[in-house]
């Protein structure tokens, strides 16, 4: 049996522009910035920073991409967004008919909130977030008609984590994050026409390693 598969890492591309534009602009920001030293290399001296999730690259999971707007106390105003599309078709073992075909896409964002402790390269840090996503599921076979699952995810939960600054324009840092969430599943028959029934459930979640970040700081 032949298989094509097409997969579309957005996160990937998004880090990857921005990474240009803010590098671009970096070169005028460093002259109203005042020169790092070593022992204070992790305070609030760029307002923006912009992290990739390693760890999602690395366990095939969606890339995140946030992005941090310093305040005006130890904190930051923080936004992430994450999506993906994959396709795959199933032809059979001695001709090009087409037996199975599936697509997959997801988007997903959270906004929050947190705060900031320094100590010299290290930061701790702590907070809120809202977080809320969608994907679909669609398959159909020569067997079976063509149906779609639609997923809606909302939750909220508080996160900490530790960051560790490389350079003054560089950082790692992992996460810790606990939620309260909202599922709702619902099946779609696209033959009939007809919903095939939904489920709702509401859970308590704890992830150890969330995320394995790194960060560029402009």
């Amino acid at each position: 049996m032949k298989r094509s598969c097409l997969c579309l890492p957005i996160g990937l591309l998004a880090f990857l522009i921005i990474l240009l534009f803010s590098h671009a602009s970096f070169g005028q920001l460093e002259k109203t910035v005042k020169k790092v030293s070593r022992i204070d290399s992790a305070s609030h001296v760029r307002p923006w920073d912009v992290s990739m999730s390693l760890y999602g690259l690395i366990k095939g999971a969606p890339m995140r991409l946030t992005i941090r707007r310093m305040s005006k106390k130890n904190g930051a105003y923080r936004l992430s967004l994450w999506g993906g599309i994959s396709k795959d078709r199933s032809y059979g073992m001695n001709s090009d008919s087409l037996i199975s075909k599936a697509k997959h896409w997801h988007i997903g964002t959270t906004l929050g909130y947190e705060w900031q402790k320094n100590i010299k390269k290290h930061q701790l840090y702590y907070g809120v977030e809202a977080f809320y996503s969608y994907a679909s599921d669609a398959s159909g076979s020569v067997v079976n008609p063509y149906h779609e699952s639609r997923i809606h995810i909302g939750l909220v939960g508080p996160f900490i984590g530790a960051k560790y600054r490389i350079l003054p324009q560089l950082s790692v840092s992992v996460e810790i994050w606990a939620n309260f969430s909202f599922h709702q599943l619902s099946n779609w028959d696209h033959v009939e026409n007809r919903s095939e029934g939904f489920s709702r459930t509401i859970g308590v979640g704890l992830d150890p390693f969330r995320a394995l970040n790194l960060s560029y700081h402009f």
